[in-house]
């Protein structure tokens, strides 16, 4: 999982919580990334699944037309967070070196 405000990896882990009916742990994912605007925010993963629950519902792959636009999507966000990622490459191998 990625955060949505600055495209770095959310940490995950069970946080407990305490109820009338006894322990409950909830999944969470939350951004730990300084300068983010989400940091120290955290979402359930149930929220995440229902979201590409419904996504996948409403998307469907029924026609070879509408698999190769979605591959074709994914292919272009493959390229731009590959050249984000060279970016930040270069940039660390310049403070390091």
């Amino acid at each position: 999982m990625t955060c949505g405000f600055c495209n770095k990896s959310f940490s995950s882990g069970l946080t407990p919580k305490i109820l009338k009916s006894g322990l409950v742990k909830y999944y969470l994912y939350k951004c730990e990334t300084d300068g983010c605007g989400f940091k120290g925010k955290s979402v359930r993963a149930k929220v995440i699944l229902d979201f590409a629950e419904e996504f996948l519902s409403t998307h469907l792959f029924t026609t070879q037309s509408n698999y190769g636009h979605f591959v074709k999507e994914a292919k272009a966000e493959q390229g731009i967070r590959t050249q984000q990622l060279n970016s930040d490459i270069m940039s660390l191998t310049k403070l390091v070196g």
